[in-house]
């Protein structure tokens, strides 16, 4: 191997140490492919600025369905002219909704043609949730909104009251109207943002 191949192993291996190129899983199409013969459907790097927001690209409504467990309905406008093929809750320009056993939110329900998943992001304390297109015929196109994201949120557990994240802020009861969402079009543009009371 070149010393040149070596070196760039070398700083590329830092770099996503450190946090600054970010390596995304590729999702499983359940189909018993290996990931090797599978298409990527998106991006697999990110850097620390591959997200602009907050946005005006795309407009997200939320509304609280219910009460313990509390249940949040989610619906997103695309005003970009690619389609919308990822909606991810949680993470805008760094991650920010902290993980708490037995209190994660939970994906509820998906809209027809995309899946739902939960997940922590990048071997981090920070957990977010996510639904990628899984029928391309119910992209989210220019123009169109799309409803019937629901994540369900248990109650918060007395037992997290005065304890403190590993960065040191309390552990206060998740507010999924101030958790800020994040895009990822077809076109692999991508863009986040804070989601609008309904």
């Amino acid at each position: 191997m070149s010393i040149k191949k070596i070196t760039l192993t070398i700083v590329v291996t830092l770099l996503v140490i450190s946090g600054l190129l970010m390596i995304r899983p590729v999702e499983s199409s359940g189909s018993g492919e290996s990931s090797s013969s599978q298409k990527s459907s998106g991006p697999t790097l990110s850097g620390l600025n591959d997200c602009i927001g907050p946005t005006e690209l795309v407009k997200v409504k939320i509304r609280e369905q219910s009460k313990n467990p509390s249940i949040y309905y989610y619906e997103v406008t695309n005003l970009y002219k690619s389609p919308i093929k990822y909606f991810i809750l949680g993470d805008s320009d760094h991650p920010e909704m902290h993980g708490r056993p037995n209190s994660n939110p939970l994906v509820k329900e998906s809209p027809k043609g995309w899946k739902g998943d939960f997940g922590y992001i990048y071997e981090s304390n920070y957990v977010r949730v996510s639904w990628m297109i899984s029928d391309e015929q119910f992209l989210i196109k220019l123009g169109e909104t799309l409803g019937g994201f629901l994540v369900e949120v248990p109650p918060f557990p007395k037992e997290w009251e005065g304890k403190f994240n590993n960065d040191g802020l309390p552990v206060v009861p998740l507010n999924m109207k101030q958790v800020p969402f994040k895009v990822h079009f077809d076109d692999f543009t991508c863009v986040w943002g804070r989601p609008i009371e309904n």
